[in-house]
C-alpha cells in the first residue's frame, strides 16, 4: 500500500478490485499518532488492482476515519462508508459514499448515534443497507459504541437512515450474513454486558426479526461466511475471556438444493426421456408471535452508477478540531489545567490529562478564545481562528508558575542582638491580608505567599515597646527588613519621709 496503516476498512468492488480506506498509523488512540494519522492515513483511500498487482491512491474521504470504519458496496457499485473516529476523542456518526467511476466522495445522511470499530452493515436484495441502530449521544474514544434493540436501513434513493424492525435481544458488534433466500442472519456480538451466542433472522420483506437456534459458543469479533451450499461458516472470535479457535456451521431452514445431473440412458432408438426437475421448495414460515411493526418505506430503486447521493442538512457544529499540550517552565507535562474555549455562541471546558493533552472537537469555523487556568500558575489566553473542518494543533503552551511576594526579617534590640518569641502581625492595606508569626531564637520571621500590596508590620513583646514598619511590595517581590525594639523604662519611686 502507499501508506502503512492498521484498523482500516476494506471492501471488494464490483470489478474485483479492493478499496482500502481510513485507519491509523501507529494505533488509533492517544496523541502518539497525530502526525501521520491526521495528515495522510486517516482520510486517505487507495485501490488494489488484482490484474496489475498495483496500489493506486484515490480521492480522500471528507472525514478522518480511524478505529476500523465500516463499508458496504451498494447495488450500483458505489461504496457506503460509516463509523470511525479522528484518533482523539471524537467518534463519528457521519456517512459518505464513494463513486469509483468518478473518484468522488459525497457526504450523505448520518446515523442517529456515534459508531466505530467495524460497526455491522449489509446490503439487502432491495438495495437498502441494514445496520444496528447505535445509542444516540456522546461516545469517547476509549469505549466501544453502544447499540440498541432497534435496527435501521439506509435508502440510497433518499440518502437517509430510517428505523426498521426491532431485535428480540441486543447483539452489538454481531455479524451479518446474507442467506440465499434473501433473509439475513445476525450471529453473536454483545448484549452490553457479556458476549452472547444468540442468533436472529431478519426478513427484509416484512421488516421482522425472529429467533433461530443459538451458536454452541458465545462469540464476538468472529467471521460469518456464506458457503456455496447455503450454510454459514462461523469461525473464531472471542467469548469475552479468550480468543476462540473453534468453528461451527449454521444450517438455515431452507437450503437451495445443489443441482443434480441425471445420466442419459445408453444409446437406443427410443426417444430421449424428459429431463428430471427438482421441485422448488417452499420457504419455511417465520415463527409466530412476533410484534407488529410499521411496514418498511415503499420503493427502493436501484440507482444508476454516478447518480449523486442526496446530502443531509448541515448538523449543529462542525468537524473542526483544536488540540494541544500544556507544560510547565521545566518542560514537564502539566496535568489538571482547566482549558476553556469560548466562541461566538458557545463555551466549553476540558481538563488536561496526565500528558498535558487537551482537545475540542465538532467545532464550527470561526474565532475562539482559549484560556488555561491552574492554581499557582499565571492564567494563559490565546486567540484562535479556525477554518471550516480544520484540524489545528496549538503550539505547546507553557504556564508560568506564580511567584508570590514575601517579607522576611529579624527582630533585634538596640545592641543588634536577636529577640526571640516576638509576636509579629502583618496586615495588607488593600487585600485585607492578616497573619501572625513569631520570631525564632535568631530573631527571624517570615510571611510568604503574599500578593502585591502595602503591609503594616507590628511587633510586640512584653518588656519592649511596640515597633511598627510599613512595607510596600509589588507582585512577586521579596524583601527583608530589620525590626528594632527598645525595652520599656522602669521608674522607681521612693516613699516620702514622714
Amino acid at each position: 500500500m502507499n501508506f502503512g496503516r492498521d484498523q482500516f476498512g476494506m471492501v471488494t468492488l464490483t470489478n474485483g478490485n479492493a478499496l482500502v480506506f481510513g485507519g491509523c498509523a501507529g494505533g488509533c488512540s492517544g496523541p502518539n499518532i497525530l502526525g501521520q494519522y491526521i495528515s495522510t492515513v486517516g482520510s486517505s483511500a487507495e485501490i488494489y488492482d488484482f490484474q496489475t498487482n498495483t496500489w493506486t491512491q484515490v480521492a480522500s474521504m471528507n472525514s478522518i476515519r480511524g478505529n476500523s470504519p465500516s463499508g458496504v458496496v451498494l447495488s450500483d457499485g458505489r461504496v457506503l462508508v460509516s463509523a470511525g473516529s479522528n484518533g482523539f476523542s471524537t467518534v463519528f456518526s457521519t456517512c459518505e459514499v464513494y463513486d469509483p467511476a468518478a473518484d468522488v466522495w459525497t457526504t450523505t445522511g448520518s446515523m442517529p448515534g456515534l459508531v466505530k470499530n467495524d460497526w455491522p452493515m449489509i446490503l439487502l436484495p432491495d438495495s437498502r443497507v441494514l445496520s444496528i441502530e447505535p445509542q444516540p449521544g456522546s461516545n469517547s474514544i476509549g469505549t466501544n459504541s453502544t447499540g440498541t434493540l432497534s435496527t435501521m436501513t439506509f435508502d440510497p434513493s433518499t440518502g437517509q437512515w430510517v428505523s426498521t424492525g426491532t431485535l428480540l435481544s441486543r447483539q452489538d458488534y454481531g455479524r451479518f450474513s446474507g442467506l440465499q433466500d434473501g433473509l439475513v442472519l445476525l450471529s453473536g456480538g454483545s448484549n452490553g454486558t457479556s458476549v452472547v451466542n444468540t442468533a436472529q433472522i431478519y426478513d427484509p420483506t416484512q421488516d421482522l426479526w425472529s429467533t433461530t437456534s443459538s451458536m454452541a459458543s458465545p462469540r464476538s469479533g468472529h467471521t460469518a461466511t456464506l458457503l456455496s451450499d447455503g450454510r454459514v461458516l462461523v469461525a473464531g472470535g472471542n467469548d469475552g475471556t479468550s480468543s476462540l479457535s473453534s468453528a461451527e456451521i449454521f444450517t438455515p431452514g431452507l437450503i437451495t438444493p445443489t443441482p443434480v445431473t441425471t445420466p442419459s440412458p445408453a444409446a437406443t432408438p427410443t426417444p430421449t426421456p424428459s429431463p428430471v426437475t427438482t421441485p422448488t421448495p417452499t420457504l419455511q414460515p417465520l415463527p409466530s408471535g412476533l410484534p407488529t411493526l410499521l411496514p418498511k418505506p415503499s420503493g427502493f430503486p436501484t440507482l444508476p452508477p454516478g447518480t449523486p447521493i442526496p446530502t443531509q442538512p448541515p448538523l449543529p457544529g462542525g468537524a473542526g478540531v483544536i488540540f494541544g499540550f500544556i507544560n510547565d517552565e521545566n518542560d514537564n507535562a502539566l496535568q489538571g489545567v482547566t482549558v476553556t474555549l469560548d466562541g461566538a455562541d458557545s463555551s466549553e471546558s476540558v481538563t488536561a490529562d496526565e500528558e498535558g493533552y487537551f482537545e475540542f472537537g465538532n467545532l464550527s469555523a470561526g474565532d475562539y478564545t482559549l484560556t488555561c487556568e491552574k492554581d499557582g500558575y499565571e492564567t494563559y489566553t490565546q486567540s484562535i481562528s479556525l477554518g471550516n473542518d480544520e484540524i489545528q494543533e496549538i503550539e505547546t503552551i507553557v504556564l508560568e508558575e506564580v511567584v508570590k511576594a514575601k517579607i522576611s526579617g529579624y527582630v533585634v534590640d538596640i545592641k543588634g542582638d536577636p529577640i526571640e518569641n516576638v509576636r509579629i502581625k502583618a496586615k495588607g492595606v488593600k487585600t485585607g491580608y492578616k497573619k501572625t508569626a513569631a520570631s525564632d531564637a535568631d530573631g527571624f520571621f517570615e510571611f510568604d505567599e503574599l500578593d502585591g500590596d502595602t503591609y503594616i508590620i507590628v511587633a510586640k513583646k512584653k518588656g519592649y515597646k511596640r515597633a511598627t514598619q510599613t512595607v510596600k511590595l509589588d507582585d512577586g517581590e521579596e524583601t527583608e527588613i530589620e525590626v528594632e525594639m527598645k525595652k520599656t523604662s522602669k521608674r522607681i519611686i521612693k516613699a516620702a519621709a514622714l
